[in-house]
């Protein structure tokens, strides 16, 4: 039965989407460069889903943009079904000229979730998710302020293409600025701003010297004097006052103290009383920054307030500055109870920047959250409330979250909490980039067709991929981490059949990511304390760094310490997860037939090969054979050109017809890839290798190019 005839406020374009696109694939409009005429016109609806911000987060280069879920079908199915994929595709844009870069893919499974309202009678509808995408910025020194604008292609149930100026079906397209955070001073920064004739006399060496960076320290706050001569009339008193206000108002500050104070103002020609007055009004004021949005990344069990500044200045100097803070504190209502628990603060240091753009510029607050205890099974889907309370330059209150900050406001948001088993402590979500259930952990190993990366864009949508140099494997802690250890069983089931447990040293980032921590499991017994969340910003559990091509399997296994050196285990280990690995290139080979190794050839002459690819594991991708370089010719590309399937033994021959080519040095290049997800990276293209065969083609003798062409590197070498 189609999803509309369930419910008739889904369309048939949405339910039938994939036919449509299958039958014209511009049959909504959006996608011209098919050829065929549009059948009915649907271009960015956001009936069913939107983009609602697009942010960034300074602690960590992760991009975030949050997605409303605004309907209870639509969505392909149940929570217990696949559901569909809500793809979102990053773009970046550092005004200099270059356009926009493209960064990647990100996603989330979408589900028909019924209507509900929760203990406030409040709808639970929109449901608000993120999805995240890292990402190394170009950075400037602090002098330059560094505000690209970012790009957010939402699409529904098929993956934008890498082009910026595409438009989905069901989805949206959101630009917004975004503030890199500044890189450290260099040595070439400082000698731009040496006068020519000055830098000559310096040692000749130094001018050369690479991105060598000075250490500063950290500056010091601006005091309220120079930020009264800073800002004049343009920002009030009560604003940059604040911390002098609320000592007095909250601290108790005695007489003598008080009247210091208001002497200091005076001389600053600064309205002490007029600045308690309007402080005393103020009631979340967001004149200057304001919360925005505020959704749980489904992928990564974290959650994201986004919030944007919006005008130039008040925030206690620029970007060479201190600067000031934005405190963003996380409350949950897991279990809708109306009765709040609150996570945790997160700080994001904001700066006065002169030239901010007109629509502000958004900043991403990032808290893990542990929802290990608070899952439910797919057959009962779980709504919770979150809430966010956004404080300029002072925590908001850690006791009552409803108290309205002086600066900042308050925004509750609905989350859907990831399916999954209540209690269970030994879990594993993620390995190699790919969600658990996304791979065939019973039989081959590979991921399953039109598997999507963990938190991205689609592998491959009809074949299976292995897995290839460090694996990740990813779970969350438990509550009460440091109460709990586990360690990570392997078995190789083509070699001795012997399990071993994991024991090697890795490396796992802060949630400040301002610090590493170097992870030891203990080398008799492979038992590794749990590392909670605030410290294990990516729930990493293991980097295993397996070689070969064989087939494994692993399991993790966790316990207790009630005592020294006696571990007891805590529930049932995981089952036995099976995974393929494929860490050989396929092997190429390129064989001359009508020419000698980079000899002579003529404009004219038709050269002829053999070639090989062979890949033993049978996981190639495709292979290519090209003509380099290309500027000037051939005419008409070698033959055959490519293909997907491996090539071995004869005659498997390579021509190329050499009329209309530039007499020069060429070299025939082939090269082959693996499918095979490699590193825990986001592409499916893995190990790979090539095969070269030069030559240098002559025009006939005694015509006007013979003496105007040189041997190419290709014949040289």
């Amino acid at each position: 039965m189609r999803l509309n005839e369930l419910d008739p406020e889904v369309p048939a374009t949405r339910t039938n989407f994939r036919k449509l696109l299958a039958k014209n694939p511009n049959y909504f409009g959006n996608f011209p460069e098919a050829g065929k005429e549009p059948v009915e016109k649907i271009i960015e609806d956001i009936t069913f889903e939107a983009i609602t911000c697009i942010g960034f987060s300074l602690l960590w280069d992760l991009l975030e943009a949050t997605i409303a879920i605004k309907l209870p079908t639509g969505y392909g199915g149940a929570l217990c079904t696949a559901g569909t994929r809500e793809y979102v595709r990053f773009f970046i844009d550092y005004g200099d000229g270059s356009g926009f870069q493209d960064l990647g893919l990100a996603s989330f499974s979408s589900h028909d979730i019924p209507n509900a309202d929760d203990c406030r009678k409040v709808p639970e509808k929109p449901l608000y998710y993120t999805v995240t995408r890292s990402f190394t910025p170009n950075q400037k020194y602090c002098v330059f302020p560094n505000l690209p604008v970012v790009r957010g292609i939402l699409s529904w149930n098929v993956q934008p293409p890498s082009n910026p100026n595409w438009t989905p079906v069901w989805g949206n397209v959101v630009d917004q600025h975004v503030q890199i955070a500044p890189r450290f001073l260099l040595l070439g920064d400082l000698l731009e701003l040496i006068p020519k004739d000055a830098l000559s006399r310096l040692p000749s060496w130094l001018p050369n010297v690479g991105p060598t960076p000075i250490p500063l320290p950290d500056p010091p706050p601006v005091d309220i004097a120079t930020l009264a001569q800073k800002y004049g009339s343009s920002v009030p008193a009560h604003r940059f006052g604040l911390s002098a206000l609320t000592q007095v108002l909250n601290n108790g500050v005695g007489q003598q103290e008080l009247l210091s104070l208001r002497n200091s103002w005076s001389k600053l020609k600064l309205d002490f009383d007029g600045a308690i007055d309007e402080f005393e009004n103020l009631n979340g004021n967001t004149q200057w920054e304001e919360l925005v949005c505020l959704g749980l990344e489904y992928n990564f069990s974290r959650l994201v307030a986004t919030f944007k500044i919006k005008l130039p200045s008040g925030f206690s100097g620029g970007l060479c500055q201190l600067g000031s803070s934005e405190y963003v504190t996380f409350w949950t209502d897991w279990d809708d109870t109306c009765q709040w628990t609150i996570l945790g603060t997160i700080a994001t240091q904001v700066h006065d920047i002169a030239d901010i753009p007109k629509d502000g510029l958004t900043y991403s607050a990032v808290i893990p959250v542990n929802l290990s205890t608070i899952q439910r099974l797919c057959d009962s889907p779980k709504i919770s409330r979150v809430r966010a309370v956004l404080s300029w330059n002072t925590p908001s209150s850690t006791v009552n979250a409803d108290a309205l900050p002086y600066f900042g406001n308050i925004l509750d948001a609905h989350v859907q909490i990831p399916p999954g088993v209540t209690g269970s402590i030994p879990q594993i979500v993620a390995v190699g980039n790919v969600a658990l259930g996304d791979i065939d952990t019973t039989v081959s190993g590979t991921t399953l067709p039109g598997a999507n990366f963990f938190g991205g864009g689609i592998i491959d949508s009809t074949r299976m991929c292995p897995f290839g140099g460090q694996i990740n494997i990813i779970g969350p802690a438990p509550a009460n981490a440091s109460n709990y250890y586990y360690r990570i069983w392997v078995n190789n089931l083509d070699g001795p059949g012997q399990p071993t447990f994991l024991t090697n040293t890795f490396l796992i980032e802060s949630e400040s990511s301002t610090s590493s921590t170097v992870v030891k499991p203990d080398p008799n017994t492979g038992w590794t304390q749990y590392t909670s969340y605030e410290y294990n910003f990516g729930s990493v559990l293991q980097q295993w760094v397996p070689s070969g091509n064989d087939l494994w399997e692993f399991y993790l296994e966790v316990a207790t310490l009630p005592s020294p050196g006696n571990y007891v285990s805590s529930g049932s280990p995981t089952p036995w997860y099976k995974i393929q690995l494929d860490n050989d290139a396929p092997i190429c080979s390129l064989t001359p037939i009508s020419i000698p190794s980079c000899g002579d050839v003529y404009v004219g002459d038709t050269l002829t090969g053999t070639f090989t690819v062979v890949d033993e594991e049978n996981h190639l991708d495709y292979w290519s054979l090209a003509v380099i370089p290309s500027s000037g010719g051939p005419v008409s590309p070698i033959n055959p050109s490519s293909g997907t399937s491996p090539v071995s033994g004869p005659p498997n021959e390579w021509s190329l017809q050499t009329n209309g080519m530039v007499p020069c040095g060429y070299t025939v290049l082939l090269q082959a890839w693996e499918l095979s997800i490699i590193n825990s990276g986001d592409s499916a293209q893995g190990y790979g290798s090539s095969a070269t065969q030069g030559f240098c083609l002559r025009a006939p003798k005694g015509s006007s190019e013979w003496d105007q062409c040189e041997v190419s590197d290709a014949c040289d070498a």
